[in-house]
C-alpha cells in the first residue's frame, strides 16, 4: 500500500508522541519511586505497632510520617524485623530511616541523628517474690535481658561485665517469657512496652511486676537516617525540619495525640 507524504508525516508524529509518553511515564515512575523513604520497624507497642494486613502505626511511626511528609516524602516500611537486624540494614543503607534510637558515638559515625524526644523512661521488670530492685546497686550479680543492639543509659550500657550479666534477646516479648520462667532475673524495657505486655498477657502479669528503680533522667531519643542512604545528601534540610518540629513542640504534640487516640496501648 502506498503511503502518502501527509500520512507518513502523521504516523511520524504519532510515533514521536508515543515515544515521548513512554519516556515521560518512565521518568515519572522513577520520580515517584525516589519520593519513597523506607523505615525499618519491629513490633514494639506503643512506639511501633504492626496490625493485620501490615497496617503500621505507633508513636514513632506517626511522628516519622509527619516528619518526612514535610520533606515531600512518602514513608514505607519493612516487614516486622528484629531491632538488631534493622540497625544492620540502616548501617549499610539498605533502609533509609529508623526512629526511637538513643545516642552513642558509634551510631553517630553511621547515622545522622535527629532529636525528637527527651523523656523516655527506662524501667526494670522482675519476677514476683524476687529481691527488690530499688537502686542501680541492686542490679549487681543479676542476669538482665536487653534487646539485642539496644542502648539504654550510660551507667547500664557501660557497666563492667562482671557487675551483672546482660542477656541479649531478639524480642522483648521473649525476654518477658524467660523472666516468667525464672530463666533470668530482670528485663530492662521502656515503661510503656513493659506495661503493655503485662496488661495484655495474663500469664505474664501473674508472675511479673515493675521494679521500683527506673532511670528517670532525660533519655534523648532520635530519628536516625543512614549516612549511606541516598536521602543523606539532603541532611541539612532534614536537620532543619527536625529542629523546627522539636523546638516548636510538634513532635511532642504528635506523641500526645497518638496516646490520646490509642488508650489501649497505655495504662493509667
Amino acid at each position: 500500500m502506498l503511503i502518502t507524504g501527509r500520512k507518513f508525516k502523521n504516523i511520524g508524529i504519532l510515533l514521536l508522541f508515543s515515544t515521548f509518553c513512554c519516556f515521560s511515564s518512565s521518568c515519572f515512575s522513577n520520580e515517584v519511586q525516589q519520593l519513597k523513604i523506607k523505615m525499618c520497624i519491629d513490633h514494639y507497642p506503643p512506639l511501633q505497632v504492626i496490625l493485620p494486613d501490615h497496617i503500621v502505626t505507633g508513636e514513632n511511626v506517626e511522628l516519622t510520617k509527619k516528619f518526612v511528609e514535610r520533606m515531600g516524602l512518602q514513608l514505607t516500611f519493612t516487614e516486622n524485623t528484629p531491632f538488631k537486624r534493622c540497625l544492620h540494614l540502616l548501617k549499610h543503607g539498605l533502609v533509609d530511616i529508623m526512629a526511637g534510637l538513643t545516642d552513642s558515638d558509634e551510631r553517630r559515625q553511621q547515622f545522622h541523628m535527629l532529636l525528637f524526644d527527651e523523656s523516655m523512661l527506662k524501667t526494670f521488670f522482675i519476677h514476683k517474690g524476687s529481691n527488690a530492685i530499688d537502686s542501680f546497686a541492686d542490679l549487681a550479680g543479676l542476669s538482665i535481658a536487653t534487646l539485642r543492639g539496644a542502648k539504654h543509659f550510660k551507667e547500664f550500657d557501660y557497666a563492667n561485665d562482671n557487675y551483672f550479666a546482660k542477656v541479649e534477646v531478639n524480642t522483648l516479648e521473649s525476654a518477658f517469657r524467660m523472666l516468667a520462667r525464672k530463666r533470668i532475673d530482670a528485663v530492662i524495657s521502656t515503661d510503656y512496652y513493659g506495661d503493655y505486655l503485662l496488661e495484655h498477657n495474663k500469664e505474664l502479669s501473674d508472675k511479673i511486676i515493675k521494679a521500683k528503680f527506673a532511670y528517670t533522667d532525660k533519655t534523648h531519643t532520635y530519628i536516625a537516617i543512614s549516612k549511606k542512604s541516598p536521602f543523606a545528601k539532603k541532611i541539612i534540610q532534614f536537620e532543619h525540619v527536625a529542629k523546627e518540629m522539636f523546638d516548636s513542640g510538634k513532635f511532642k504534640q504528635l506523641i500526645f495525640e497518638f496516646r490520646k487516640s490509642h488508650p489501649q496501648y497505655y495504662i493509667d
